[in-house]
């Protein structure tokens, strides 16, 4: 799945490198296939912006309203590089934009920034769930690692150097 969505507000998070314009690699699959499998959640992407696109690189799970409904959390994470892990979106009023925006079509989210050829944040890893959860340490590290390989593929791909799959 590659999906391209356009954002109000303009994000340049590519550096000198357009990563959203590159070619699709399935080695993105194969993280977001361990992600899912780790975490046993509904939804699992990796989503990559620059200049106000994002794209979805890489998605297991229902492509349904929760990751457009996730973006002012994409767009957190990408301004800030802060992970982001919310057990009941409902209890969290901090990106709720209460009940004019209606209700989310995700209770659990999780989000870890993506780093680009610059070092710089280049998109993030997206775990989204419809029932509020918690996440062991266990997982949450291995979580964490395995957003570390993402970033390190965003780099080899940036760099337009060729991706090994075992």
């Amino acid at each position: 799945m590659s999906a391209i969505f356009a954002e109000d507000t303009r994000i340049d998070s590519s550096g000198a490198c357009d990563i959203v314009r590159l070619p699709r690699n399935p080695a993105f699959d194969n993280v977001v296939f361990a992600v899912a499998q780790l975490t046993r959640t509904a939804t699992v992407c990796i989503v990559l912006a620059s200049e106000g696109t994002y794209q979805v690189r890489a998605m297991v799970g229902p492509a349904d309203l929760s990751l457009r409904r996730a973006i002012p959390l994409i767009r957190h994470v990408l301004k800030t590089g802060e992970v982001i892990l919310i057990e009941d979106v409902l209890g969290d009023g901090r990106f709720h934009a209460g009940p004019e925006a209606g209700e989310p079509s995700y209770r659990f989210c999780v989000l870890t920034p993506l780093t680009g050829p610059g070092n710089e944040i280049a998109g993030c890893l997206c775990i989204l769930d419809g029932s509020p959860r918690t996440l062991s340490e266990r997982q949450l590290t291995n979580v964490r690692m395995l957003a570390r390989q993402a970033s390190d593929l965003v780099r080899l791909y940036a760099a337009d150097q060729p991706i090994m799959l075992a």
